[in-house]
């Protein structure tokens, strides 16, 4: 199995069905990209193809025209010289991730002091979106949210009855399920509930019959899931137009 193959669409994937239910996914030959103009996320374009100066134009002419902001995500692997070819067209290099992934086996031994609640409706959409803005600093749509969870599972994390964080899985695959979006809230922090939380993602998707996790961590986040035997596979790099 190709595991980094996976974990990338996984991700698009992720986008892609975030994309559709707003209506607003658009694909070509080189790249796609779904924009939502009163969403901070997903607002992404990735590349399909090996980037070049050509597709990078293209895809630069269609970021300037339309009405968001939206970051490029792109492996580094694909092209050794990407870097310098966002560079001279005009993109900064935002941030970096690392594409990580596990192969599940058993459960895992857990304090069970976080109950992990599947969001169902529109005021638990609503607070799983001030949670993820509190966590992370920008925001995702409770109307994304609320029109996507049939597709993606959206968890608010809580202890006894306070909200504490958010995670999602997502998943393509009948083998591969995507943690994504973990966060505790800044006052929650430090207590151990993310570790619980990762605990509770990993013994639910092997009941769920899932072989491996995937994820993209920040360098930050990194020794955490490493720490759970996630390993690194490879680097993503978040692009924008300075303009």
């Amino acid at each position: 199995m190709d595991l980094i193959k996976e974990n990338i669409d996984n991700l698009t994937n992720l986008w892609q069905v975030v994309g559709k239910n707003a209506k607003s996914f658009y694909v070509n030959s080189e790249f796609s990209y779904c924009f939502v103009n009163y969403s901070e996320w997903p607002n992404r374009l990735w590349f399909s193809t090996a980037i070049n100066d050509k597709n990078l134009e293209q895809a630069r002419n269609i970021m300037l025209n339309i009405p968001v902001t939206l970051k490029v995500s792109h492996w580094e692997f694909l092209d050794s010289n990407s870097e310098l070819l966002f560079k001279k067209h005009g993109f900064i290099k935002l941030s970096e991730q690392f594409g990580m992934s596990l192969k599940l086996y058993e459960k895992y031994e857990s304090d069970s002091f976080i109950n992990l609640h599947k969001v169902t409706n529109e005021d638990e959409a609503l607070l799983w979106s001030d949670l993820f803005q509190k966590a992370f600093n920008y925001h995702i749509s409770d109307v994304l949210v609320l029109h996507s969870r049939h597709e993606i599972d959206y968890f608010i994390a809580y202890h006894d009855d306070q909200a504490v964080g958010t995670c999602m899985l997502y998943s393509n695959s009948n083998d591969i399920v995507g943690f994504h979006s973990m966060g505790i809230i800044p006052e929650m922090r430090r207590r151990g509930y993310a570790e619980e939380i990762i605990k509770q993602m990993l013994s639910q998707s092997i009941v769920q019959g899932f072989k491996y996790a995937t994820l993209q961590a920040s360098e930050m986040a990194k020794p955490l899931y490493e720490k759970y035997g996630f390993d690194t596979q490879f680097i993503m790099k978040n692009y924008q137009l300075n303009i």
